[in-house]
């Protein structure tokens, strides 16, 4: 067969998946930095929307809180946490049983960003929901949860391996 003709790689999942994830990524911080606050990124905008919503149901959020949530490492946390305080949405308080803590608390102006935020991003998503009916949106979240019990099943099942290498 000649080269470049007729020949189609396998689709595999997992590369679809990060490709759509990509671009979906792509697309929703370049409308939350025209609509929202230029320094914006996806991460920088969940964060801040977590950190905003325990705010108001009256839970307290520290660091660790949003490592766990977001499944990110504590020096990648660290970084987008300074960040976000030095673009004015977050300030941390220190807690008075433990002076190790720093409470997360958003600003007026982080308030106002989430505001902004919240309402581009239920745009975004209904506009991906395009097209679907409610049964198939749900349908697709159920296979999305699948796909990450799979994954998880998978990791626990290397786990022992990779500890015994180590």
């Amino acid at each position: 067969m000649e080269k470049g003709k007729g020949f189609s790689p396998p689709r595999r999942l997992g590369g679809e998946l990060h490709k759509t994830s990509h671009e979906i990524r792509r697309a929703l911080d370049a409308r939350i930095a025209a609509e929202v606050a230029p320094q914006f990124s996806g991460m920088s905008g969940m964060v801040l929307s977590y950190i905003v919503r325990c705010t108001e149901l009256g839970g307290d959020v520290y660091q660790r809180d949003v490592e766990a949530r977001f499944q990110i490492r504590r020096s990648s946390v660290t970084a987008l946490l300074q960040g976000m305080e030095q673009t004015g949405l977050i300030i941390r308080c220190q807690v008075a049983q433990d002076a190790r803590l720093k409470k997360l608390v958003p600003t007026p102006y982080g308030m106002a960003c989430h505001h902004k935020l919240d309402a581009v991003i239920e745009r975004f998503d209904n506009g991906l929901q395009q097209g679907m009916t409610p049964g198939e949106t749900e349908q697709f979240r159920a296979m999305l949860g699948r796909l990450l019990e799979n994954l998880h099943r998978m990791e626990a099942a290397d786990t022992p391996k990779n500890q015994d290498n180590g």
